[in-house]
């Protein structure tokens, strides 16, 4: 026997099972705990999706907003996070009419609407706390704003009292002093023994991006024009000299794909009459050193007129970058004996790196040091800060000798709010400074809480602020305390380093700025530590992406370690993020949920650029989430639900970005099933203990982003899994007893592995050597140094003394694997965390046989009480019959079909003293939960495959008669379709530009002794969106969404004629290409989105072919 196919379908809010479970099932659970079983055929309200409710451009209204919620409840959702923002008009779309700004009278008084018709649904809602993103908006002062260090440099000679007003550095709206330091001054440049030095400007820059990069001695930093060279417009650099030299060769570097095409090398002696030396045509990204008849000069202007670009706008360029120009004959700018820290913007937090979720352990490698460069002693530094008054007037008796004076402060950060509302524009609040924080709440956001009174924290569950990317900031009030506090040393002489001296040594300034980077860490962990104390006097939880993958200067884990809900992203499969490692990010926050002891794993989920409602369920929305979900997903976010009202039209507005997911898509009265598929998934992760053998510690540096699931840094997969752990948890939670390491979140492992660039902080490797020396077993190469100034020369020597212990003398040869005994524990190295585990006799968690490519295959194990229950996919769109084994024992197993709800035994498995093994087969992104909850003694078992096998008796042929939908433009009577075709091939009109549903018919009869077996229909090909209805005589058999879109007809069949009915419902992609070129008051769409001449027509309809097929399993 088998088991039928159970589809729900949801009748005003409730769920209605017409199709039943296999008698096998219930005898398969006699005596079992029933109630896991039936929540998940039937999961409660808690167990629902969410959705990034986008409230665009500020445009909605009351009556949009009750609709809305409305269809979230019934069609299985638990709740919503209104998320205030614009973007319709992003990537050559239409901007959207401006609703009430966020905050004001009119945006409060939809925000109670909406908390109070929640409330009425039993729906939980989250808040963006702001329009847009990168938190602050249009009353965030400049002292509250991010900040960045700036200085000036004052030389003065010593040998007597100095009393000078010192220049004031560069800032913007807001200035305040931070300290004067005096540091021996350099060698300068010099022209007949005079010395020399030099301004630089230029025609126009971008924010960040100044002349000065261009002059800096290093590669990595480039000056940016704010427009584009052109003949009649040309961008230009000039160099003005401190006194005219003779000069007769000028060396420049552009950066490739963006670098100067065509130059003009003049000079000058006043700076108003220039004339033309060389004229240059630079090869795309080659450094090229213009020569011309030696001048007497007192300024240099490079002249550009063209620029390479890879997407220039109408023929221009949209900027030109320059990495570097040297005036070598004159030593300008800084010799190699001058160098700064390399990437030092980076390392200094002045830049943020960005990118998505890189490694950053670069930011921690130094330069060896350079032959006679300048390196300043930290015992020379003086701290002026007390001789300088308010006004920046230094009195100092100095020191014989040439002194460079360093006046340094804080200036707010040219950073502003993303993709807001009108009327949102406004400057980014410093995450570091709580009193920034406070006084946007106190401002914004208390008056929201206070006009829903008791619905915070009870409607009101979460507070959100979205993504991380507001440029670098790298200072706060205060932060010199925190650093003394949490570093052990005082940071303001080392700032030299920050101004591009070499203080100590390359290894001290570098070890500098990877402290002055955990700091900046800190704070903003603090910041999210803030807002969640914050939330917590109203009864509010927070889930801020907070943590990446955008590399801010941050510690993932330690900032998600504040969240109540973590709160990740992944992408759909899309031109903008077509590779995984660009679109998976959610094993961090599972990770730090399973280790910070947390029950939710969110995620902005479906994420795309590109695509608009053609996003196909089966093949780019359930691999994505089933990948996440192997991950540790527990609560989808669909972004993005756009807010949509009436008024709009149909499809309605949409932002720019996202998979289309709302009442305006044309098979949203079929998304339940769908829907359904994700909450059981849900359920039974919301409720389950992740199980995992390896702990993987992810490093201390800034910033520091955990990666997907298969970067597998510790090496456990495929047969183990993993989690990532932070410092903090590290260094103040983690124990070892009875065996294994345990957290206070209730986690258990077996293995401790170290990441492989052989840097620990001093604390991390004390501690490693308390829990190797208490029994635990660690896995990783013996570190060499931690990148860190903390403990000073003492704590290097303990440090190496440490690692000694643990892994053995830095005298004694080392193998390129071993284990070194400890204590009652071991160091190992030179193998990976599954080596490692099967070395010491553990069995695999899971072990997949039948695929060449594991990595296709993805899994997760879950303890639900004395329950194990494993959820298996294949991602990659292959079918694949596995030999599957699960380090489970004296338990029966059972088959659960999340996309059904179908529960069976497996009728075929072995047992041996450590594992059952069972034969599975999986569908193309095909997906099952292997479920252990029944003692079992059986050992064997024979009884015929765990899947059907399926074979076709009958092709459908037809003809069928289509009804498609005249108020889409489709015919006004049925159309007869002798075979299934694509609607996009035919000749009329009304059928190839159709977007909706359409319903199929036609009759086939069967013989009463055909009916003997398990039937099923299966619908064959169905495009778009894959998504059809089908009912037999007059008998609805729910909604079928991915391949091979079969369900069973069993019970419904008659002998003789049956009638068939067939609803496909295909994308508006078709419908929005017809009405491209129609007047607009023929067209039967609205929307913002621009439909390009680029887009094409997508094949839609039915296309079969259509089978009975007989399931020959028993």
């Amino acid at each position: 026997m088998t088991g039928h196919l159970c589809t729900n379908r949801r009748v005003h809010g409730s769920t209605q099972i017409i199709a039943v479970i296999a008698l096998i099932f219930f005898s398969s659970v006699a005596g079992a705990d029933d109630s896991l079983a039936k929540r998940f055929q039937s999961p409660p309200q808690d167990a629902g999706i969410r959705a990034f409710w986008w409230w665009l451009n500020g445009n909605v209204t009351k009556a949009s907003i009750i609709h809305e919620l409305e269809e979230m409840k019934d069609k299985g959702f638990s709740g919503a996070l209104i998320f205030d923002a614009d973007g319709s008009n992003q990537r050559g779309n239409q901007k959207i009419p401006a609703g009430p700004t966020f905050g004001s009278p009119a945006w409060t008084e939809l925000f109670v609407h909406a908390c109070k018709e929640a409330d009425r649904l039993g729906l939980e809602l989250s808040l963006n706390i702001q329009s847009g993103w990168n938190l602050g908006g249009p009353k965030v002062t400049a002292a509250e704003a991010t900040q960045t260090l700036v200085w000036s440099n004052t030389e003065v000679t010593g040998g007597t009292q100095v009393i000078q007003k010192l220049t004031h550095p560069n800032a913007r709206e807001f200035y305040r002093d931070v300290a004067v330091i005096a540091v021996p001054a350099r060698a300068a440049s010099s022209v007949a023994g005079r010395e020399l030095s030099f301004e630089i400007e230029a025609s126009s820059t971008q924010s960040g991006r100044d002349a000065s990069l261009a002059m800096d001695a290093k590669q990595d930093t480039l000056w940016v024009s704010g427009k584009g060279p052109t003949q009649k417009t040309p961008q230009w650099l000039l160099i003005k000299l401190s006194e005219p030299a003779e000069i007769g060769e000028v060396a420049l570097q552009g950066r490739s794909q963006y670098g100067p095409r065509e130059c003009e090398v003049q000079v000058s002696l006043n700076a108003q009459t220039f004339q033309t030396v060389r004229r240059i045509t630079i090869p795309n990204g080659e450094k090229v050193t213009a020569t011309f008849p030696p001048q007497s000069t007192a300024c240099v202007r490079l002249l550009f007129t063209d620029a390479y670009d890879p997407a220039p706008v109408d023929g221009i360029p949209r900027n030109v970058q320059v990495s570097e120009i040297e005036l070598s004959q004159l030593g300008l700018p800084a010799s190699r004996t001058h160098q700064p820290i390399k990437h030092l913007l980076l390392k200094s937090s002045t830049r943020e790196l960005g990118m998505s979720a890189p490694d950053c352990r670069f930011l921690l490698d130094t330069e060896p040091a350079i032959p006679g460069e300048h390196v300043v002693p930290f015992d020379e530094i003086v701290n002026l800060t007390e001789q300088t008054d308010a006004d920046g007037t230094l009195c100092w008796d100095a020191p014989q000798g040439r002194w460079m004076v360093l006046r340094i402060g804080h200036t707010n950060v040219n950073a502003h709010v993303s993709t807001h509302s009108a009327g949102w524009s406004g400057r980014v609040l410093d995450y570091m400074n709580p009193g920034s924080l406070d006084a946007y709440w106190n401002r914004n956001i208390a008056p929201l809480m206070n006009a829903i009174g008791p619905l915070a924290g009870t409607t009101l569950k979460y507070i959100h602020t979205d993504s991380w990317e507001g440029g670098g900031m790298n200072w706060t009030p205060g932060f010199e305390e925190t650093f003394k506090l949490n570093r052990g040393y005082d940071p303001i002489p080392w700032l030299a380093v920050l101004a591009g001296y070499v203080v100590e040594s390359r290894e001290d300034s570098n070890a500098f700025l990877a402290d002055f980077r955990k700091t900046i860490g800190d704070r903003i962990a603090d910041h999210y530590g803030h807002l969640a104390t914050i939330a917590d006097r109203y009864g509010m939880g927070t889930h801020p992406e907070c943590s990446g993958p955008h590399a801010g200067p941050l510690d993932g884990l330690k900032n998600y370690g504040r969240s109540e809900l973590m709160m990740s992203e992944f992408w759909s499969p899309s031109a903008h993020r077509p590779n995984p490692p660009d679109r998976f990010f959610v094993k961090q926050a599972a990770s730090a949920a399973h280790t910070y002891g947390k029950k939710l794993v969110g995620a902005e989920g479906f994420t795309t650029i590109g695509p608009h409602w053609n996003d196909v369920p089966w093949s780019s929305m359930k691999p994505s989430f089933d990948h996440e979900y192997c991950a540790g997903l527990n609560l989808l976010f669909n972004h993005t639900f756009t807010a949509s009202p009436k008024e709009m039209g149909v499809p309605g507005q949409e932002y720019f970005a996202g998979t289309h997911f709302n009442p305006q898509v044309t098979w949203w009265h079929e998304s339940t099933a769908l829907i359904d598929y994700f909450r059981r998934c849900q359920y039974i992760a919301q409720r389950g203990q992740f199980v995992a053998d390896v702990l993987y510690y992810y490093g201390d540096h800034i910033p520091n982003i955990a990666t997907l699931k298969e970067a597998d840094p510790a090496g456990a997969l495929p047969d183990f899994d993993y989690d990532v752990l932070s410092e903090e948890l590290l260094l103040d939670r983690l124990t070892f007893q009875q065996g294994r390491f345990e957290l206070p979140s209730g986690m258990k492992y077996r293995v401790l592995v170290l990441p492989d660039h052989r840097v620990l902080s001093l604390g991390v490797l004390q501690k490693i050597n308390s829990l190797v020396r208490s029994g635990g077993t660690v896995l990783g190469s013996k570190p060499t140094h931690a990148v860190s100034l903390e403990g000073g020369a003492g704590g290097r020597m303990q440090f190496q003394q440490l690692a000694d212990g643990l892994w053995g003398s830095s005298d004694e040869p080392v193998d390129e694997s071993g284990v070194h005994n400890v204590g009652s524990g071991h160091v190992a190295w030179g193998m990976t965390a599954r080596e490692l585990l099967h070395s010491m006799e553990v069995t695999s968690d899971v072990h997949i046989e039948g695929t060449d490519r594991t990595e296709d295959i993805q899994w997760i194990h879950y303890r639900i009480g004395d329950d194990d229950v494993y959820f298996v996919c294949e991602t990659k769109g292959k079918p694949a019959k596995l030999q599957a084994g699960f380090r489970v024992t004296g338990r029966l197993p059972e088959l659960w079909d999340a996309v059904d709800g179908s529960i069976r035994e497996a009728q075929t498995f072995s047992v041996n003293d450590h594992c059952t093994e069972i034969p599975v087969v999986l569908d193309p992104f095909g997906s099952l939960f292997v479920v252990f909850r029944q003692s079992s003694e059986q050992n064997l078992r024979n009884d015929g495959p765990n899947s059907p096998l399926w074979t076709v008796k009958e092709t459908i042929q037809g003809p069928w008669q289509v009804k498609f939908d005249s108020r889409w433009g489709g015919p006004d009577e049925p159309v007869h379709f002798e075979t299934l075709s694509d609607w996009t091939k035919s000749d009329i009109p009304g059928i190839k530009h159709y977007s909706g549903k359409a319903v199929y018919k036609t009759t086939f009869s069967i013989d009463e002794h055909q009916r003997n077996q398990p039937i099923s229909l299966q619908l064959g090909d169905v495009k778009d969106v894959g998504i059809a209805r089908v009912s037999l005589n007059g008998k609805d058999l729910g909604v079928v969404w991915r391949p091979p879109f079969r369900v069973y007809v069993t019970d419904a069949l008659k002998e003789g004629e049956n009638s068939l009915s067939v609803t496909v419902v295909n994308s508006w992609r078709n419908r929005l290409i017809g009405d491209r070129d129609l007047p607009e008051n023929q067209r039967l769409t609205r929307t913002n989105i621009t439909v390009t001449n680029q887009w094409t027509l997508e094949p839609s309809g039915l296309l079969g072919p259509v089978k009975l097929c007989v399931d020959e399993s028993n």
